[in-house]
């Protein structure tokens, strides 16, 4: 799609401010997939404090600034004032496989053992999850403020002196800088493709709600409940990834005719950026009839969602996660919208419309084989439950082969994980084992 500005059709023109790498980075990348919605114009610094000067001289030419980091965007905010709407490519754990995989090759680098600033704990332990690394000897220092470069420089130096980090890898061009310059060794933490796709879309909305008027930034959470996501990986987990296929392309025939910018987060999250102008369209399509409902309908998976509008991407993001959390925790609305001052609307279905919309009738069939097997076992909802096709058919008084057909329906409803298959004491065939979704 094309953005308008004025009666003239063409691209949004997004400034890329940041250090020189990076900024050429985001150029190349852009440059060899082709058109875009957008015109990038290069804006680089040969030091952090050039942010606001590199700002200053595209400014009048741009209608958006992409900064490469949130350093760069805070140090132009304290410099002056940014005159044209601005946000940032943010730091996550997913820079951190990359990083992970150019040190194993460089045989420099125990993942293990290492110092990493910017990045919060919490996300640090997911990556690390995923790669099957323990972080109990994993060092970790968030990004705070602008003040955070010299703290990130003496948080890895002094784990280094003291031998509990192996690498430091940082998201900071001086901090790795300044490391070499001491014998510590640093590695550049860069943000992946996808990372940098997912700011150019936002920075793309956000700049075309500047031309039209329309400054405010709204962000959608969409999230898994924890209760759908599977305990670990094998089987389950690939069948956890085809129903967040599913989620996906939900997500993008609900709401992609909107021109909203739709991007998986994480394993778990996806995050809809949109202007303040599309805020009605939006919520009506999540409340009516309830999208979690849908959701659940068509993919088996429970989700919580969301809505949060702020001046900046920042701010907007920051009020979609307190709405997820107010949602997640309310029993009286499927979902909230926190608006730019911190005050919360509860989100709700329209009263002449059903609250959600009637599961599929082999959804449904299979909700009723997942009641009887609850009844006849005696579960408990809200505890992990594996059973096999031996303990069903007992239960249920059918043949195991009936049993097996009953658990592979679950599977394909959303209602149970395949588990990887265990050897009987008894020998024979390996059982195969499934964890039933229960609420």
């Amino acid at each position: 799609m094309q953005w308008h500005r004025g009666t003239e059709d063409e691209p949004v023109s997004i400034g890329v401010v940041g250090p020189r790498d990076m900024v050429q980075q985001i150029l190349l990348m852009e440059e060899a997939a082709g058109a875009r919605n957008w015109r990038l114009v290069g804006a680089a610094h040969d030091r952090e404090r050039q942010a606001y000067d590199q700002v200053q001289k595209v400014a009048g030419s741009v209608d958006v600034i992409l900064f490469t980091g949130p350093l760069q965007y805070d140090l132009a905010r304290e410099a002056g004032e940014l005159t044209v709407p601005s946000t940032f490519v943010p730091v996550s754990g997913a820079s951190l496989y990359s990083s992970i995989i150019r040190g194993l090759m460089a045989g420099t680098l125990d993942p293990s053992r290492v110092s990493i600033d910017s990045i919060s704990a919490a996300e640090v332990e997911v990556a690390y999850a995923d790669i099957g690394v323990s972080t109990e000897r994993v060092h970790t220092l968030e990004y705070r403020d602008t003040g955070s470069v010299d703290e990130f420089v003496e948080f890895h130096r002094k784990l280094s002196e003291e031998g509990l980090t192996s690498t430091a890898l940082t998201t900071v061009k001086s901090v790795a800088q300044r490391l070499s310059e001491v014998d510590v060794p640093a590695l550049r933490l860069i943000p992946p493709a996808n990372t940098i796709r997912i700011a150019l879309n936002t920075a793309a909305l956000l700049g075309a709600g500047s031309i039209r008027g329309d400054s405010q930034i709204v962000m959608v959470v969409v999230q898994v409940a924890p209760s759908s996501r599977p305990v670990s990986s094998g089987p389950q987990g690939y069948r956890y990834l085809e129903l967040i296929l599913g989620l996906h392309q939900l997500l993008l025939a609900e709401l992609g005719e909107l021109g909203v910018a739709i991007a998986q987060r994480d394993a778990d999250t996806f995050v809809i950026t949109a202007t303040r102008g599309s805020l009605a369209q939006l919520t009506d399509r999540l409340q009516s009839p309830r999208f979690v409902d849908r959701v659940r309908a068509e993919t088996g998976i429970i989700t919580d969602l969301g809505v949060g509008v702020g001046e900046t991407p920042r701010a907007a993001e920051e009020h979609a996660y307190a709405a997820l959390a107010r949602s997640r925790a309310s029993t009286d609305a499927p979902a909230y919208l926190v608006r730019p001052d911190g005050s919360a609307t509860a989100l709700s279905g329209p009263p002449d419309q059903p609250a959600s919309s009637e599961p599929p009738t082999s959804w449904s069939k299979a909700a009723e084989t997942l009641a009887r097997i609850v009844e006849v076992l005696s579960l408990k909802p809200g505890e992990p439950v594996v059973v096999d096709a031996e303990a069903v058919a007992d239960g249920l008084g059918v043949t195991p082969r009936s049993a097996r057909r009953m658990l592979v329906t679950l599977v394909d409803a959303g209602l149970a994980w395949p588990m990887p298959s265990v050897q009987s004491s008894r020998g024979g065939r390996p059982r195969q084992q499934f964890r039933l979704v229960l609420e």
